[in-house]
């Protein structure tokens, strides 16, 4: 008997759904097929659909007559207004890169959405027609057993606010831009496209009401469930992206939109989905939801930061992070706050009580129960979560299959990571670019990839590295080679509009004009720094790797055989590391480490401590990391030096000299007055770099010197590099020797071509590796904007060999000899 009435149950359920999704299409298509045809195929569907929607809409009317009294009128009233604010706020949220948009005109953005009326009226009239007709005539009564085991449950009313939402304007418009049919247009392809949005948009939503008001009523019984988490999880979801795209966004379109169509329902759908997992594996309300409200928080406020400090988003390889809080607090305030610390733990020390407090006072049952009903939920919105994830990994030419809702047209319409990954993340979404990281591969297979052609290619630079080493009579051993990266270093004049009371860097530009010198393309604005200092080693560019790789050290160096260093010609006791900050960011100590460096100089507990740590601004001075070269370095050997100095480092901290300063052309007051704090401690860097090198100037010993900037520090306004977009990516550089210095020809290069550059710069002999490098710096760099085909054959072959140590199959680490200088 019980399966009987569960079974009538069910299809009532099913049969309501059916009702909903027939009478949804007619309404839809009343919007979506802009063509009557007066016969055809078009024709018969139009006019079958109008007899399926009347007998759909009194199926619907009948159904409503179980359900409409006060407390019906009442629930819909209620959830009409919820969805209107709901719906808006969705609408604020997509317009947030557009600063014209005014959330206060209601009626111009339709907040107030009456196109459903006409139907409610009528609906509504049949629905008293079939009450008052029930009370009269006996033979309608009889339909009282048919609806005996109808569920006493929002049904009717979650149908209804289905229909509702399907007549939304703002939902009709986003679907004419993937569906809708013209005159001469395919009948079958646009029931196609219907016949897979349409179900899922009526199941999510009548899902969604239905949940809401059982929600409701657990916790008027003070009972929580698995509803309750369902509507808190979308409820997090919205508020949460609100805040992160809020603390992304920036005035301006990409292609005419202020975001990408899907973007928005795309990190809904992660956030809801990554929320929902955690009601169901912690399974206790309010602990899952103080967990899931700190996370978010969390996110929020380190996305904002980074955005304001970086001029780029949180990323997925900058999570480690979270743990180095001391790391955190000193980029944002110069020193370790205690105080901040300490208000930090008793915040959530609180937060904690407060979350036990709640617990064993309201909704203290468990969502789910038993154990293995939640063990199957938590399993399949996992799997819910992951497959998302598993769809992106598959794709074929940069494409995922079509007709995925949402993740397809997401995916495969515009393609904007090549912009960088705040455009990615302000208009793509920041869980689009998240899921981007973690599923595309670190880097696209070249072409006739092989072991024969890696063989020739190998055969190909062994004669190309004997015919340079013709004209090269130095070893670069026989001499220390010392690498600087100068954080944030760039000269602010090169901006249009910024200028200053003085040159700054007058010492800088007076040894860059007479040794090898000139500007190094960054990869990124206002950050980048471990792909820099990476690259510099390697030889091996970023611009190869796919454009959702975050950090090199992170994705692309743990998974290498093999890391062609140029420090590989230096003894491993002679590889010196100093850096006067710690070594776990950006994995450091394990880079290092990898690279064979004996000798780490940092203030960490796993390093050799610094003989001198003074700061000057908010960071180590970079005087004080040259004072630490000095002391380790051996007249008697060579060794090489990598060197990162950070005094530069956002935020800048530095008042005096008052009298020095600058200003930006439109720059706000805030933004003259960091562009000021930076240029003292620039300054400071062009001073004592020319006092470092007249040290070194007088020591016996041959010494070559690598100094340049990462990066430009991400204080200028985008509206800065509007005249010259170049401009935001050109640091500046010098190589100098202290005796027998040469001047090169490299006004412009990339990181990765200083290993090259240096050899060069020394006259200094060359592997078959540095020989494709130095033809790479000669024929094939960033300064050759159009390239020949005989250069662009030289930058394939730097793709080979790249892809092989980093992705392929590693067949040059057995062949010892492409690597290996030859004295």
């Amino acid at each position: 008997m019980t399966k009987t009435r569960n079974l009538k149950k069910w299809l009532h359920v099913i049969t309501l759904f059916f009702v909903t999704l027939l009478f949804g299409g007619y309404l839809l298509s009343e919007k979506l097929i802009t063509y009557k045809a007066q016969e055809g195929a078009i024709s018969i569907f139009y006019h079958l659909s109008q007899v399926v929607a009347i007998v759909c809409l009194l199926l619907l009317a009948l159904y409503l007559s179980r359900e409409v009294k006060k407390t019906f009128f009442i629930q819909l009233g209620i959830s009409i207004g919820l969805y209107w604010v709901i719906s808006y706020f969705v609408l604020i949220t997509q317009n947030l890169n557009d600063f014209s948009f005014d959330p206060t005109n209601l009626l111009k953005h339709h907040f107030f959405e009456v196109y459903s009326w006409g139907f409610l009226l009528i609906l509504f009239a049949l629905v008293w027609g079939i009450q008052f007709f029930g009370k009269k005539l006996a033979g309608i009564k009889r339909l009282d057993s048919f609806f005996e085991d109808y569920p006493d449950s929002p049904l009717g009313l979650s149908a209804l606010m289905t229909l509702i939402v399907l007549c939304d304007s703002r939902l009709i418009e986003t679907l004419k831009q993937v569906l809708v049919l013209k005159k001469n247009g395919s009948l079958l392809n646009y029931l196609v496209g219907l016949g897979i949005r349409l179900p899922l948009l009526v199941l999510s939503i009548m899902v969604i009401v239905y949940a809401f008001w059982k929600a409701v009523d657990g916790i008027r019984k003070n009972q929580s469930s698995l509803s309750l988490a369902l509507i808190s999880s979308l409820f997090f979801a919205m508020v949460f992206n609100y805040t992160i795209q809020a603390g992304i966004k920036a005035n301006g379109s990409i292609y005419g939109n202020f975001i990408l169509p899907g973007a928005t329902l795309f990190q809904l759908l992660i956030l809801a989905l990554f929320c929902l997992v955690v009601y169901l594996v912690i399974n206790r309300y309010w602990y899952a939801t103080f967990l899931i409200v700190g996370l978010g928080l969390a996110l929020t406020i380190a996305n904002s930061l980074k955005f304001t400090y970086r001029s780029e988003p949180l990323l997925l390889t900058d999570l480690p992070m979270v743990f180095q809080l001391d790391l955190i607090l000193s980029f944002l305030g110069g020193a370790v706050d205690f105080r901040l610390l300490f208000f930090a733990v008793v915040l959530i020390a609180w937060l904690v009580v407060f979350a036990i407090f709640l617990h064993t006072r309201y909704l203290t049952n468990k969502i789910v129960a038993p154990l293995k009903k939640q063990g199957v939920l938590a399993l399949l919105a996992v799997l819910s979560l992951t497959s998302i994830f598993s769809i992106f990994s598959h794709q074929e030419k940069g494409s995922i299959p079509k007709n995925i809702p949402v993740l397809s047209r997401l995916h495969n319409g515009l393609n904007i990571l090549f912009t960088g990954y705040a455009t990615t993340a302000r208009y793509q979404s920041l869980m689009f670019l998240w899921v981007k990281q973690a599923t595309t591969p670190i880097m696209e297979k070249p072409p006739h990839y092989s072991q024969k052609t890696m063989k020739e290619l190998a055969l190909k630079y062994q004669k190309r590295a004997e015919e340079i080493n013709e004209t090269r009579s130095q070893n670069i051993t026989d001499q220390t080679l010392i690498f600087i990266l100068s954080e944030s270093l760039s000269d602010p004049t090169r901006i249009p509009g910024v200028r200053l009371t003085e040159n700054v860097l007058s010492n800088i530009d007076q040894i860059r004009s007479e040794t090898t010198g000139g500007v190094m393309k960054s990869d990124a604005y206002g950050g980048g720094t471990a792909n820099i200092e990476t690259q510099t080693l390697l030889g091996l560019p970023f611009y190869n790797l796919s454009s959702s790789i975050g950090i090199y050290n992170v994705q692309v160096v743990p998974k290498m055989s093999l890391l062609p260093s140029i420090s590989d010609a230096y003894a491993p006791d002679d590889r010196i590391f100093i850096h006067l900050g710690g070594l776990s960011l950006y994995s450091r100590s394990d880079v290092y480490g990898r690279l064979g460096f004996k000798k780490l100089i940092a203030d960490d507990k796993k390093a050799i401590a610094p003989t001198v740590n003074e700061k000057y601004g908010g960071f180590p001075s970079d005087d004080a990391t040259y004072q630490n070269i000095l002391d380790h370095l051996d007249t008697k050997e060579s060794q090489f030096f990598s060197v990162v100095s950070y005094q530069n480092h956002t935020p800048w901290s530095m008042s005096e000299p008052a009298d020095l300063g600058g200003e930006g052309e439109g720059f706000s007051v805030e933004e003259n007055e960091r562009l000021s704090h930076y240029v003292r401690l620039l300054k400071h860097t062009d001073v004592v770099t020319k006092e470092f090198l007249d040290k070194l100037s007088g020591l016996s010993k041959d010494i070559t010197v690598v100094f340049y900037g990462d990066h430009l520090p991400g204080l200028y306004p985008q509206k800065a590099f509007k005249k010259d977009p170049d401009s935001q990516f050109l640091t500046d550089y010098f190589i100098w020797s202290n005796h027998n210095n040469e001047k090169k020809n490299y006004p412009e290069l990339n990181s990765s071509d200083f290993p090259a550059a240096v050899l060069a710069h020394t006259n200094s002999r060359v592997s078959p590796y540095y020989a494709l490098l130095t033809d790479v710096l000669d024929q094939a760099s960033v300064d050759k904007k159009k390239r020949t085909k005989a250069q662009e054959e030289i930058a394939d072959d730097l793709k080979l060999v790249q892809y092989d140590l980093i992705a392929g199959n590693g067949y040059l680490k057995n062949d010892p000899d492409f690597f290996k200088i030859e004295k």
